[in-house]
């Protein structure tokens, strides 16, 4: 979890990357993570009107193993007050059909005076997250906050399957 709140925070602040979807292999550590870019989703919406999803895969070696690892994702969401402290639970849905997904779990942290930062995140899945990628309409439930994935996220989305699932 240390490592995904890492590249949450490399992502957000200091990615100036053009690709959506970035695969990355760490020489020293020896792992590999494939995650997307929400900064260039903050860059393209301007404001955080909603959360942003993020995905990541990390596994050991270059090459995707044959079982596929959970998908780890996490919701960020930057607002002037803590608004999923308290209240986190996660509801997805896929076309309309709930998704299973692992339970919530929150992080956040005070960026600057009345600027805060919070991840919800979770877990699926390979074959949970096939659902998710195959699906034409995502419906999130945070708590009360409602929301459904706009159509660059679906496009991430669908990038991160292709990726993982031709392993390049």
């Amino acid at each position: 979890m240390r490592i995904l709140l890492s590249i949450l925070m490399v992502l957000l602040f200091f990615t100036v990357a053009l690709a959506d979807v970035e695969r990355e292999y760490d020489r020293f550590s020896g792992e590999t993570s494939i995650s997307t870019n929400p900064a260039k989703l903050v860059q393209e919406y301007d404001c955080w009107k909603q959360p942003r999803i993020l995905l990541v895969m990390e596994f050991k070696g270059e090459i995707i193993p044959k079982t596929k690892p959970k998908v780890q994702i996490a919701f960020t969401s930057q607002a002037e007050d803590w608004e999923y402290l308290n209240c986190h639970f996660t509801h997805m849905l896929v076309d309309g059909k709930p998704l299973k997904i692992s339970k919530a779990t929150h992080n956040g942290e005070v960026i600057s005076g009345d600027n805060i930062l919070e991840f919800i995140m979770t877990s699926l899945f390979w074959k949970e997250f096939c659902k998710m990628a195959m699906g034409e309409k995502i419906e999130v439930k945070i708590c009360n906050t409602e929301f459904v994935l706009s159509e660059r996220e679906m496009k991430d989305i669908a990038e991160f399957y292709r990726i993982v699932t031709e392993g390049k």
